[in-house]
């Protein structure tokens, strides 16, 4: 029989007591957020040793944090508490966090040792450096979407900065340790983490493991299963108790059922087991103070007494650690295996769950960890992508990977061929070895005994069906051990044919049965080539394992076989990739046996997907895991070198440079190759038309220095700012603009079609637009004269774009009599050409995703910068350059910045050539490491796109000069067609080599206009690959789709009246469509973006007359301002809002949550922020959770400020100016076409705002919950609306969102939202 603990039994006692000691968890704020204060604590303390039942045993008391919450490095009052109870404490130290925070808590920790001296060191039995960090940064944490962790060598470095911290001091004696899930233990990848320690600390939850046989009559023999695998490997250390329980209330998980019954047989059957044994911190003395979580595990309920909810008197026969009674024998199926999940996805979190999605785990209870201000909260859990929510001891590979995260990056480019291999399906009993006899072949010829394999490695070949096993000569080695390097299974998906929809989410088990299936994802990393790899099946004996187990019944065996692509958290059994290849059929398994299925060359910088199928009536159920015992599939490596041919290698290098197979990131969307490639693509985006040919016009027209100052501020205060925003929700959500904005707000879908729909409508015609340019293309290979030489506006209106004459309409007496017709209807056959081969490269730049995207851009971007600085030099080179170059920096006319025309003209521009509001920045971003830098990488594209254009129009300046050209008061302006068409053209026909110069200036613009036109379809397939539908289909098809209906679309641009319909529709989607998107997502994301929160803590009444005054004081000023004057609008516009301003302050109630800095000094100022401020610094503390880890850039406070009060108000009265535009054209029934399709987007969003549920289609049923929040004001949400406590945000100290420390996951959906509002 096994035992539990017995190496630890004696190592835990601390030598302060004779006996182990026995104490609860404490966060540092109550559920409602208000910070725990000292003598809450006191009485918290007291009431553990005073319950009944206990002897006065709990004596103890585990922190979380050292920090007060409410205070950036203050200690937290706990500590005066325990000294003043005499309670003993194990601090905390938050550790996931930047450094400024980390360094926090130590001068917290440095202040407390001042204030008490040897007091502290009398109190101190320990302390923790973290809390379950090594699990949120493992493969399986990120992959449910947990917040930032730390691996193991920053937790070890970090350790040491504490006992650095620590020498010399009174404390330096003290144990130091790390708590973290017994599966983040058994991970050989975190062994320095333990070695580092003086102690290890354990979370372990019987309840949380919903895979398992988890009822209550189990739940003595998984916690000690758990315990007793920590043990096995903690190198001798003391294995202390630091978290488990049994909630009183709360979901049912699998078997096991909250009641005040079952946590009283969980307390008898575990704790009074190690109580006096073993340090144990029991989670929790009570959690349901102001209001009850779900679940709960508190002992007391909401009302603090020593009368416990259940009887906590220890029976008479409670049995030691080491006692053999209640152990699990080597067979028990309900042994937890190493990696099942005791903790949420997420532990960093303070409220009430939400209903979670089938087969999805809760988290673990859990106060929390955290530093300025963090919050304790109550116990919570989390959905998780998959049908285990927690952690996994699997996390990362071992031998050539072996760092805890998982395998090296993988770009999935196709290996090289290797000869031919010979190698037999092999099968391995202890001792003797069998083989089948059957030969395998790779190479890439077929044969009886082998199947052609794209990959030309044999893991991908087939097997005849195998011969009966006949003994072979050599015995081989059991089936217990691993030995070399390995790779482990990053992704194991079930599948079932009898649910043909349900995604049923990533799993730990390998499940094989009659109707379901298994996906397993493995990485082969860089390093691997030229290496041999075998794909192995291992299964020994039961009493061979140690933390795992397997369920098998029924006869057969199984089939494995390679897919196309790997398989992700949403793969159901209807949209699985389609198989690649067979690899082999086993016919028969049985326990006790290894199977090797194949051998060959090993796959190189690739993810690749395996589905294995029973054959018979197999229904085999079992835990994959490697360590100590390996049990499930497993790709094994040595050392042996594979020839590679020359010729099938290069024919591979081309094929996987033209179509390369697309990477991954550990939640299973696809991802850019590098983040260069992100950047380009994103640059490319911003750069186009509008860089080239607007912006130099726009200058020419406003000619002088002064035109730097508006643009320049509208670069900083409207592009920086919506261009983080759109970056940072892409990455944070993982999606396209509808599901991203979907997790803002559910009513904030429309604002996210409306921008994909404006970026369509001009994609539409921007690459017809490009068939003009592929006709001047073709034309400057024709030595000079060119078609256009002399005949410049001829050329264009009637070779190129073939514009006929119109019917003109009629306005009389302010109304329409008549409208325009447009009798010439023909098709230019050119134009039609042009557009499909314009149609086509887009295509093959995105029919792969992001993976072939991210290499195009280094042509279509890298060139056009190239052959840009070449027309710059012959530009400033031309005769008189100078004299144009001066109209652009050496000119200076203060008068125009007294005008209107040079701010508004500064700021369209600005906001066109980046591209901001069409959405593809929001898909692009999605595709980006979730944790990635949003904020530097947004202004690195703002910057280099402005710079781009800034530098470019040194080119218009030169021509201008040497045309000798100037703008005039009251001239004809330059437009950017005349510029790119006329003006360009004519001057290339005056320089020496024209042709030349001809063809790099129209490749430069077709290139441009081609990254631009691919940025914005993608846009629209990314929120189509993303949705319910869209998902079932692979990316090329969905892209093909889009392709080929835009295509027809676009055709009408290129009739006798596609010139006319064309400057239409451009106008109003850029003036009307575009400006209103992006309006909307200023405004929506500051001011819809948690309004629960705020009308929680002020009310509707005030919410509402605040928005009204603010909507309403935009409109009525704008509308004043066109019928009457400018400075009449201002006044009105300004007084409405004043006015309802103030009005709102005086009706509004008190808020209960304390504003930060000055605004917390006076009621009405608390006021003013929740109505002004709060929405938009909440946004931005949620989201630096997930962009601002680490080194990575923190979002600044005021980016909140310039979107709702200076982008928002700006492009609203730009907006207005289109409506007054439209009067004169309104009798022109193209305009009214542009018009009305223009309004097709503001309905959009509108619509989607009043009925959002009419855009489910767009977001899957998982997702559409994202953006419905309950009441959880100043609370910190995660990258995937996770809750971070955090208690009053005094001073503003998240200077990247995560000094929110909880160190438990809640996922709250409160129903007492509408109480709150109603006081």
């Amino acid at each position: 029989m096994r035992t539990y603990g017995i190496l630890a039994l004696a190592a835990s006692l601390v030598t302060a007591s004779a006996q182990a000691l026995q104490g609860f968890n404490y966060g540092s704020v109550f559920t409602n957020n208000a910070p725990i204060t000292g003598g809450e604590y006191e009485r918290l303390f007291n009431t553990a040793k005073q319950l009944a039942g206990t002897s006065g045993a709990f004596t103890s008391a585990r922190l979380f944090t050292t920090i007060q919450a409410g205070t950036p490095n203050l200690p937290t009052e706990a500590i005066a508490a325990a000294d003043a109870t005499q309670t003993k404490l194990l601090l905390g130290i938050f550790l996931s966090s930047t450094e400024e925070q980390f360094q926090n808590e130590l001068t917290a920790l440095r202040s407390a040792i001042a204030q008490y001296g040897q007091r502290l060191v009398d109190l101190v039995i320990g302390i923790s450096v973290g809390s379950e960090d090594l699990y949120r940064i493992s493969p399986t944490g990120i992959l449910n979407r947990s917040n930032p962790g730390e691996g193991p060598d920053a937790v070890v470095r970090r350790i040491n900065a504490v006992r650095q911290a620590l020498a010399g001091t009174i404390l330096s004696g003290a144990p130091i340790g790390h708590v973290d899930t017994w599966t983040a233990y058994v991970n050989s990848s975190n062994a320095a983490v333990i070695s580092a320690c003086d102690f290890i600390g354990v979370d372990a939850y019987p309840y949380f493991q919903n895979t398992q046989a988890n009822s209550i009559e189990n739940g003595e023999s998984l916690f000690f299963a758990a315990y007793d695998a920590t043990v096995a490997v903690s190198q001798g250390k003391p294995v202390w108790i630091t978290e488990t329980g049994w909630p009183v209330s709360g979901p049912t998980e699998n078997q096991a059922v909250p009641s005040t019954q079952n946590a009283e047989t969980y307390w008898d059957s575990v704790g009074c087991r190690v109580f006096g044994q073993i340090n144990t911190f029991w989670y929790t003395l009570q959690d349901a103070f102001p209001n009850a979580p779900s679940p709960s595990f508190g002992v007391v309920g909401s009302t603090l007494s020593t009368t416990p909810l259940y009887d906590l008197t220890c029976p008479s026969d409670s049995e030691s650690p080491s006692s053999s009674a209640g152990s699990p024998s080597p067979s028990s199926p309900v042994a937890p295996p190493a990696g099942i999940s005791d903790s949420p996805p997420d532990r960093e979190t303070s409220t009430t769950p939400a209903p979670e999605s089938p087969g999805s785990n809760s988290g673990s209870p859990g106060s929390n960890s955290g530093a300025t201000g963090s919050n304790s909260g109550s116990p919570g859990s989390n959905s998780g992508s998959g049908s285990n929510g927690g952690s996994g001891s699997n996390g990362g590979s071992s031998g050539s990977n072996n760092d805890g995260s998982g395998s090296a990056p993988v770009e999935n480019t196709v290996p090289p061929t290797v000869k031919t291999v010979m190698t037999y399906v092999t099968v391995t009993t202890c001792p003797v070895t069998y083989t089948s006899g059957v030969e395998m072949k790779t190479s890439m010829t077929t044969s009886t005994v082998s199947v052609t394999s794209t990959h030309g490695n044999t893991l991908s070949t087939v097997a005849s069906p195998p011969s009966t096993p006949s003994p072979s000569s050599a015995p081989g080695a059991c089936p217990a051990n691993l030995n070399g390097d390995f790779e482990f299974p990053h992704l194991i998906v079930p599948v079932d044919k009898n649910q043909p929809d349900a995604a049923l989410g990533t799993s730990f088990n390998g499940l094989i049965t009659p109707t379901v299936s298994s996906l397993f994802n493995f990485d082969f990393p860089a390093s691997l080539q030229g290496r041999t790899c075998s794909l192995v099946f291992l299964f020994p004996t039961r009493d061979q394992l140690q933390t795992s187990n397997y369920t098998l019944s029924g006869s057969g065996g199984f089939l494995v076989e390679r897919l196309n692509e790997p398989a992700d958290s949403t793969t159901s059994f209807n949209n699985q990739p389609e198989v690649n290849v067979t690899v082999n059929t086993i016919p028969s398994v049985q326990p006790g046996n290894s199977y090797v299925l194949g051998s060959g060359g090993c796959f190189s910088n690739v993810r690749i997907g395996y589905k294995v199928s029973a054959t018979g009536s197999l229904d085999l159920d079992y835990f994959q895991d490697y360590n100590p015992a390996p049990i499930g599939l497993y790709v094994t490596i040595t050392a042996t070198i594979v020839a590679h041919p020359a010729a099938m290698n290069a024919l591979k290098k081309v094929k996987n440079a033209m179509f390369p197979p697309p990477a991954y990131s550990e939640d299973g969307r696809a991802q850019w190759p590098s983040r260069t490639s992100f950047l380009l693509a994103s640059m490319g985006g911003a750069m186009g038309f509008g860089n080239m040919l607007r912006y130099p016009s726009q200058v020419y027209n406003n000619n002088g220095l002064q035109w730097f100052i508006p643009y320049l501020m509208a670069i900083t205060c409207l592009a920086i700012p919506l261009l983080i925003l759109e970056i940072a929700i892409g990455q944070a959500h993982r999606s396209g603009t509808v599901i991203s904005f979907n997790a803002l707000d559910n009513r904030l879908r429309g604002v996210g079609l409306s921008m994909v729909f404006t970026g369509y409508c001009i994609c539409v015609y921007y690459v017809p637009l490009l068939s003009w340019v592929w006709v001047y293309f073709r034309n400057s290979f024709q030595a000079a004269p060119f078609a256009w030489t002399g005949r410049a506006e001829d050329f264009f209106y009637n070779d190129v774009v073939i514009q006929k004459a119109k019917v003109e309409g009629e306005i009389s007496g302010g109304s329409v009599q008549s409208y325009s017709t447009y009798p010439n209807t023909a098709v230019s056959g050119e134009l039609i050409g042009w557009t499909i081969l314009s149609w086509l490269i887009v295509w093959l730049c995105i029919n792969k995703g992001v993976s072939i995207t991210g290499r195009v851009v280094y042509f279509t971007i890298g060139l056009p910068i190239i052959m840009t600085v070449a027309l710059l030099g012959r530009a400033v080179s031309l005769d008189n350059a100078g004299r144009g170059i001066k109209l652009y920096f050496g000119e200076w006319h203060s008068d125009k910045l007294a005008g209107g025309k040079i701010w508004q003209e500064a700021t369209g521009q600005v906001f066109y050539s980046t591209g901001v509001g069409f959405g593809y920045f929001t898909a692009y971003a999605s595709y980006n490491s979730q944790f990635a830098s949003a904020v530097q990488d947004s202004i690195i594209i703002c910057v280099s796109n402005a710079a781009y254009e800034v530098v470019a129009a040194f080119i218009a300046f030169g021509v201008v000069g040497f045309m000798n050209m100037m703008p005039e008061e009251g001239g004809e302006e330059l437009g950017t067609y005349s510029l790119g068409f006329l003006t360009y053209p004519v001057a290339i026909d005056q320089m020496p080599g024209a042709p030349f110069w001809a063809i790099v200036f129209f490749l430069t613009l077709i290139l441009l206009g081609i990254s631009s036109s691919y940025a914005m379809l993608d846009g629209l397939v990314t929120v189509l690959c993303d949705s319910e539908y869209g998902r079932k289909h692979k990316h090329v098809t969905v892209a093909s789709f889009c392709t080929v209906v835009s295509c027809l679309l676009s055709f009408m641009f290129c009739t006798e009246f596609g010139y006319d319909l064309l400057n239409a529709t451009d106008r109003w989607a850029n003036n009307i469509a575009l400006l209103f998107a992006a309006f909307c997502e200023c405004y929506g994301s500051t001011t819809v973006y948690r309004w629960v929160d705020v009308v929680g803590q002020v009310g509707w009444p005030a919410f509402g007359t605040y928005n009204f005054g603010y909507l309403g004081g935009l409109i009525m000023g704008c509308a004043i301002a066109h019928s009457v004057s400018a400075e009449a609008g201002a006044g009105a516009g300004f007084g409405l809002f004043i006015v309802c301003t103030i009005i709102a302050l005086f009706i509004a109630r008190t808020p209960d949550s304390l504003a930060p800095r000055f605004f917390g000094k006076h009621a009405l100022l608390q006021r003013f922020w929740w109505l002004a401020f709060y929405q938009g610094n909440q946004l931005r503390r949620d989201l630096n959770i997930t962009v601002a880890v680490g080194k990575n850039w923190s979002i600044p406070w005021p980016w909140a400020i310039c979107l709702r009060y200076i982008g928002a108000p700006v492009l609203g009265i730009i907006f207005s100016f289109s409506y007054p535009a439209f009067t004169p054209d309104r009798s022109d029934s193209l305009e009214v076409w542009g018009f009305f399709v223009a309004h097709c987007v503001v309905f959009v969003a509108i619509a989607g705002f009043l009925l959002p549920r009419f855009l489910n289609i767009l977001v899957p049923t998982e997702r559409r919950g994202e953006g419905t929040r309950g009441y959880a004001p100043q609370v910190i949400l995660g990258s995937d609306d996770i809750r971070v406590s955090r208690g009053v945000e005094n001073g503003d100290q998240d200077s990247s969102g995560l000094e929110s420390g909880s160190d438990k996951g809640f996922d709250e959906k409160v129903d007492t939202t509408m109480d709150k509002m109603g006081k």
